[in-house]
């Protein structure tokens, strides 16, 4: 803040001093220096004075830096709305990909309990077969060794 007055102090200021020259060059070379108070006072009601043409000056500065300071807002308005719905798009996708990537772990995990069930009975039956033959072969050599 303290920094944009200053610089709007400094276009015053440089304003001011170019309306000076301006109206200085102005002037005829050979008027004397004391008349001007003089001519001044009894200058015509429409021709503007130097304070007139300087505060007309920093009126229009300041006019025009509020002009660019509504607009310098807006802009970052647009900006910040930017970033929100950069943010939100971003979000969805993020979430979405984790959505994608718990469902896939989801089906995986039930694919392996699946395979895993299979595997279990595959076992069992495997196991059992075994039992069997043993026993057959029990038998079997039960039988030899009596006969």
């Amino acid at each position: 803040m303290k920094t944009q007055r200053k610089h709007l102090a400094i276009i015053a200021l440089v304003a001011s001093a170019g309306i000076l020259a301006a109206c200085s060059k102005q002037e005829p070379a050979s008027a004397p220096t004391a008349a001007p108070a003089v001519e001044q006072s009894a200058a015509p009601a429409d021709k503007p004075t130097v304070g007139q043409a300087v505060q007309n000056a920093q009126d229009a500065v300041v006019e025009k830096a509020g002009e660019v300071r509504e607009q310098a807002a807006e802009a970052a308005a647009k900006v910040g709305d930017a970033i929100k719905q950069g943010a939100n798009d971003a979000d969805k996708a993020v979430q979405g990909a984790l959505n994608s990537a718990q469902q896939a772990a989801e089906k995986a995990a039930a694919g392996a309990a699946e395979m895993a069930d299979k595997a279990k009975e595959a076992a069992a039956a495997a196991a059992e077969n075994a039992a069997n033959g043993a026993e057959k072969a029990a038998d079997k050599a039960a039988d030899a060794v009596r006969s």
